[in-house]
């Protein structure tokens, strides 16, 4: 079993589903989290009114599944993200879960 892990911003809501979706997990969990991106300091520096972070609506998703339907995930995001323009990606985690109550 896989634990996925998968942020984005909010904007790719509806994108992530449809992933999940073509990698035939039904079943996931989902948030609204805010992303934090720290400035570098040398701009905050010469900058007086430069914030040291940026906030973001964002999302986080949370599935655990088999490692074929993780794989699917993986190879989907990648796709995703190669034909986006943004400099924003749908960042995902696949970890191994040792135990789980979750049937196989």
């Amino acid at each position: 079993m896989k634990l996925i892990i998968i942020t984005a911003i909010k904007a790719y809501e509806d994108n992530i589903k449809n992933i999940l979706k073509a990698a035939q997990i039904s079943a996931f969990t989902y948030h609204d989290a805010i992303g934090c991106n720290h400035s570098p300091m040398q701009a905050i520096g010469s900058n007086w009114f430069a914030s040291d972070m940026h906030h973001m609506d964002s999302v986080m998703f949370f599935a655990i599944t088999q490692a074929p339907n993780a794989s699917s995930t993986s190879a989907l995001v990648t796709a995703f993200n190669q034909a986006q323009d943004s400099t924003s990606h749908i960042h995902l985690a696949i970890i191994n879960t040792d135990t789980t109550n979750q049937q196989q």
